[in-house]
């Protein structure tokens, strides 16, 4: 049976350094963290607070506004791949294992899947692939986008999925385990209210990233569907105290310090470690 080992995602906007985040995930139980990507510098002294605390640094998640214009070609998309590049080399070099990458960036998918785009990510794998480093396509915005990079580039095994609980929740009506579970190397586990537009209109503002449990999230299935694709990893938790655009769907938050909602956190990703078991 898998003890499986504990990530939560910190974040920069909180009243607290990312690194005091890290030393609190640790004394409340948690085993590893993911961040965002900033610079080479502050990935490095990550890196050695992590080798520090004997955590994971379970992966960093890259740069993502950029990622339409990967699909529009010319300097705007040599701009954004060069970002990303920097990104990867950069979490190459320091050992990091597993960058997250978005598909694409907006609803407002005015640029369709093509093969210029497609070369780009291809450069990135390329890249990645030099330091023995995982690429993993988060499921968000651009679900024709990511079907295209898996379909022409599938081949390469530093090509994996992560899987976004939340985003499938209030974005898609697409079992994403069924189409990459066999591909899957992280999880980003967070819960919603689901999609607010009773037409059925993607909205960002329903992407809360509540704690697991405080949303509409069948948690006890999201396990059985993990388990079937025989995923060992980390379980790695994407979750906010600050919920986006200041819809304070869970007001309770805001009343707790980040010690009680960390700890809270924590108590929740072990409830649901065990449904997994």
């Amino acid at each position: 049976m898998n003890d499986y080992k504990l990530c939560l995602s910190t974040k920069k906007h909180y009243d607290m350094s990312v690194e005091e985040q890290i030393r609190l995930f640790k004394e409340v139980g948690f085993d590893g963290f993911f961040a965002e990507w900033e610079n080479e510098e502050t990935i490095n002294k990550l890196c050695k607070l992590a080798d520090e605390l004997r955590m994971i640094f379970q992966s960093v998640h890259g740069p993502y506004t950029g990622c339409m214009d990967i699909w529009k070609g010319g300097p705007a998309a040599n701009a954004a791949a060069k970002e990303i590049l920097d990104c990867v080399e950069a979490c190459g070099r320091a050992g990091v294992p597993m960058v997250v990458l978005h598909p694409y960036y907006t609803f407002d998918l005015r640029y369709g899947p093509n093969p210029e785009g497609v070369e780009f990510f291809r450069q990135i794998l390329e890249e990645a692939s030099k330091y023995d480093l995982k690429i993993a396509i988060e499921n968000v915005e651009g679900e024709d986008h990511m079907a295209e990079i898996f379909r022409v580039l599938g081949d390469y095994e530093n090509l994996g999925f992560c899987w976004d609980t939340g985003h499938e929740h209030c974005y898609s009506d697409l079992d994403y385990i069924e189409l990459y579970g066999n591909r899957l190397f992280g999880t980003h586990l967070n819960d919603n209210l689901g999609r607010s537009d009773k037409n059925g209109k993607n909205d960002p503002i329903d992407d809360l990233h509540l704690l697991p449990f405080d949303g509409e999230i069948d948690w006890k299935e999201i396990a059985g569907r993990l388990q079937s694709t025989g995923f060992d990893g980390p379980l790695t938790f994407e979750l906010k105290k600050i919920t986006k655009f200041g819809q304070w769907q869970k007001p309770e938050y805001l009343e707790m310090s980040m010690e009680e909602y960390v700890r809270e956190a924590y108590e929740r990703a072990v409830k649901f470690r065990e449904l997994m078991k």
